[in-house]
């Protein structure tokens, strides 16, 4: 002879409202019931970037101890990330924070600067070369 299992009758109530619930708001939102969860899809933000001096053909030249200013200010992120900002100068430096960036180079040379902004899950980007010159 099997043994047999008794369940107290609340417990089994209990399990059938849960199912049935569970029944009924897969069908009130119009999925199988039995598939996966939906992931919502990240967009990856829309970003806006201004530099001054403007670049001129992916470049700019400005004169030792002169100064780049980044303007990330008008980036958005359609999902409502917070989003972050981030500059490499390619002088070995880099500044994160705000979505106005400065920065001035001291030294003579070639650089490339990188500028992105991200919503911690997917970014955008924008760049170009720097000559510093005398």
């Amino acid at each position: 002879m099997k043994p047999t299992r008794t369940f107290p009758r609340a417990a089994l109530s209990t399990l059938a409202a849960v199912g049935l619930a569970l029944l009924m708001a897969a069908c009130d939102e119009k999925r199988d019931p039995l598939a996966p969860p939906e992931v919502p899809v990240n967009n990856p933000p829309s970003a806006s970037f201004a530099f001054a001096p403007s670049p001129v053909n992916g470049r700019v030249n400005i004169r030792r101890g002169g100064e780049i200013t980044v303007n990330m200010c008008g980036s958005r992120d359609s999902d409502g990330d917070k989003l972050h900002f981030r500059v490499y100068w390619g002088d070995g430096t880099d500044l994160a924070g705000h979505c106005l960036l400065r920065h001035v180079y001291p030294v003579r040379g070639t650089y490339t600067l990188a500028a992105f902004v991200s919503d911690g899950q997917a970014s955008a980007h924008d760049g170009f070369v720097v000559f510093v010159g005398s």
